[in-house]
């Protein structure tokens, strides 16, 4: 007999030492923290039939006579041991598995807080809608105050059975399973593509009656990205039930590949696969049947992946909708991105951040854009901006710096860098109108200028014109004037030779009368009166022979007086005729000195020789050479005003507004170097009917300036 009752003492040598056992049963009233502080908890349980072994050593082969234990086969340890029979009712554990109690063996071993009570439970058991709860373990640890049920939890949720193995914790009116699944859970509530790894269960329940609410947390790999799980299931209202997943980075490709039909990532062209790098960090993937809640967390129906979404430099937060067969479509916000005053991108309306939009399906080309409100080169325009292989683009109209219309198409490939944007923007007809008024300003005030001072320059060319003018004429006068006086003079020569011709003739008369007079009385002088006297036989010059020769007769002549008489008169007549030539000849001398006289006379020099008009020849080359500076002077003038003499004259036919129409205005580049105003624009015109493309240094800040400077372009140097 001892304090605790009744005591079997059981003395066996074990290998080469003895080991002591000691068994008793204890009164009903022992409180276990007589023994140990760390089994306060065993004294506030309902145990019966316990029986209490103290060993020296470990041995199975210990059998106490007189105390029996509630199972075959336990092992005693060294230390204390005890068999007891527990009410499972105040434990709660009576309404979960329908035990209200169980035979449970201890160790308490050398050391009480590693007590543990346990024992085994057979069967299996429904703890609601399908959650079955078999290969039952009782464990009870006093010094930790904990009660757990080891065990198999088997769960079919959306038609996938699912096995876990863990403990089940239990409080008087509920008990919380958590364990862990072998295996993969293929396709959770039929979301084809999805595989969830290494499943962890927390399954909750509260009885009675015992309808469980599960959660499952695990492992899910999309691509090179693992993400952890969580499952929760309602078994009260199954359609309540949902998974998310939860990854640190993700790229939309990627979910395409992993949860869609192939037929979907292959619809997607090559080019596009750049467009479509879309990074998605501290993400959570989940499917829900319809919305619920997991604590403070709302999950909208469906299956969805929702984050941060990261792509061509800017940041959005949003969700993308999942379909097997349907694709992907992405919603987010995206986060205003301000660019140092060059680009601006924020929400269009009452809306505070831009919103995005993409749709991936096997039926349709993928297309993603962006709508929002843009902020450039002094412009807040609400638009939507589309993306390709070659970047994102977009087109607007609106007043560029707050002050002219236009259009204005922008691309690039990169929204973190502002000044990398390609812009293209097309003035319209306001700014045409400026920069047009402002150039014929210009055009106009150079060519009045132009015209003033060739008009000036002609002046003192007509004045110098005007001056030789009048000396030439003067010339011409005193030339006029010299040739008639020298006309007189050569009258005067002529009727000196007419003279000159009339005496000559008149002594030549004389001569050719005294020479016919005085032949004529020759010819009388020699008249005779010849008779023929005789034959004489004279030989021939060429006579060589005897006989040869003519007669010749012979003649005896004698002066005819009546002859005679006349040659004495003619011969007289011929004395009055040398006479009167003496006298002619005279004349005719005093006729070749006044010729002569008159010849000396016209020996002139050239007329412009003439010391009067020496004189005007002098003052006309003066004259001369001033209209020959003036003359230069004018084409001087002309030559620098070039085409203004032209524009001049258009405008004086067709009008100022005619000269110049200007088609088109625009310009190009970076956008960060446009962002100051100061650009080149490329311009096509028509200038004075040529049409032709310039390029012009412009400033929007300045624009007449520009408008002006256009004007000095079109006219020459």
């Amino acid at each position: 007999e001892t304090e605790f009752g009744q005591a079997e003492f059981i003395v066996k040598k074990i290998g080469k030492k003895w080991g002591v056992a000691v068994g008793f049963v204890p009164p009903p009233k022992m409180k276990f923290s007589a023994l140990s502080k760390d089994l306060k908890a065993l004294d506030d349980l309902n145990l019966s039939g316990m029986a209490l072994v103290v060993a020296t050593s470990d041995d199975r082969a210990f059998q106490t006579a007189t105390i029996k234990f509630p199972q075959e086969g336990f092992r005693i340890r060294k230390g204390l041991n005890i068999a007891a029979d527990i009410d499972l009712t105040e434990l709660g554990v009576a309404d979960l598995i329908g035990i209200r109690s169980l035979d449970v063996l201890a160790a308490i071993g050398p050391n009480p807080r590693q007590m543990a009570l346990a024992a085994g439970i057979d069967g299996e058991f429904d703890l609601g809608d399908g959650v079955l709860f078999g290969n039952i373990r009782f464990r009870m640890v006093p010094a930790e105050a904990s009660l757990a049920l080891l065990g198999t939890i088997t769960a079919t949720l959306d038609k996938s059975r699912l096995e876990f193995t863990g403990g089940l914790e239990v409080a008087p009116r509920s008990a919380v399973f958590s364990g862990t699944m072998e295996g993969s859970w293929n396709e959770p509530f039929g979301t084809k593509g999805l595989v969830v790894t290494d499943v962890a269960l927390e399954l909750g329940m509260s009885f009675p009656p015992p309808l469980p609410t599960i959660g499952i947390a695990g492992k899910l790999k999309i691509g090179d990205f693992t993400g952890e799980v969580a499952v929760k299931f309602d078994s009260a209202v199954p359609t309540r039930s949902m998974i998310a997943v939860a990854f640190n980075k993700l790229n939309l490709l990627d979910i395409v590949k992993s949860f869609c039909d192939p037929e979907v990532a292959k619809s997607i062209p090559k080019e596009m696969s750049k467009v479509l790098n879309i990074g998605f960090k501290n993400t959570d993937l989940y499917l829900a049947p319809q919305a619920t809640d997991i604590g403070e967390l709302h999950y909208e129906e469906g299956f969805r992946v929702q984050g941060i979404m990261q792509f061509w430099g800017l940041q959005a937060y949003g969700f993308a909708e999942l379909s097997f067969f349907g694709g992907v479509e992405i919603k987010a916000s995206v986060d205003t991105i301000s660019l140092g005053g060059v680009f601006t991108l924020s929400g269009a309306g009452a809306s505070a951040n831009a919103s995005l939009y993409l749709k991936i399906s096997a039926s349709a080309f993928p297309r993603m854009a962006i709508s929002g409100a843009v902020q450039l080169l002094g412009m807040k325009i609400e638009t939507t901006i589309a993306f390709s292989e070659k970047g994102f683009y977009f087109k607007i109209s609106g007043r560029i710096f707050n002050a002219f219309a236009c259009s204005l198409e922008v691309s690039g490939k990169d929204f973190k860098s502002g000044g990398n944007f390609s812009i293209a923007v097309t003035l319209e007809a306001d700014f045409l109108s400026v920069l047009k008024g402002g150039a014929l300003g210009t055009i106009k005030n150079a060519a009045e200028a132009a015209t003033r001072d060739l008009a000036e320059a002609r002046a003192g060319l007509a004045t110098a014109q005007k001056e030789v003018d009048k000396l030439n004429g003067q010339i011409a006068s005193m030339r006029n004037q010299v040739n008639k006086e020298r006309e007189g003079v050569l009258r005067g020569l002529r009727t000196a030779e007419r003279d000159v011709a009339t005496a000559q003739g008149k002594v030549n008369s004389l001569q050719g009368q005294f020479n016919r007079k005085n032949s004529q009385a020759n010819k009388e002088a020699r008249k005779q009166v010849c008779k023929n006297v005789r034959y004489l036989w004279v030989p021939t010059p060429t006579w060589s022979k005897p006989g040869k020769g003519y007669w010749r007769s012979h003649r005896v002549c004698v002066p005819d007086p009546a002859a005679q008489a006349r040659s004495v008169a003619l011969r007289a007549d011929a004395g009055r005729l040398a006479a009167q030539k003496v006298l002619a000849t005279g004349a005719l001398k005093t006729a070749q000195l006044a010729l002569q006289a008159a010849k000396a006379l016209t020996t002139f020099a050239p007329v412009d020789a003439d010391f009067r008009i020496v004189g005007l020849f002098t003052a006309l080359h003066t004259a001369t050479a001033g209209l020959t500076v003036a003359d230069e002077f004018v084409k001087t003038t002309k030559d620098g005003i070039g085409a203004v003499a032209t524009v001049s004259d258009l405008m004086e036919k067709f009008g100022l507004d005619s000269l110049l129409v200007i088609h088109s205005a625009s310009f190009a580049g970076r956008l960060g170097a446009c962002s100051g105003g100061g650009v080149t624009l490329a311009l096509d015109m028509t200038f004075m009917d040529k049409r032709s493309k310039m390029a012009l240094e412009f400033n929007f800040g300045d624009p007449l300036s520009g408008a002006k400077a256009l004007g000095t372009l079109l006219l020459p140097k």
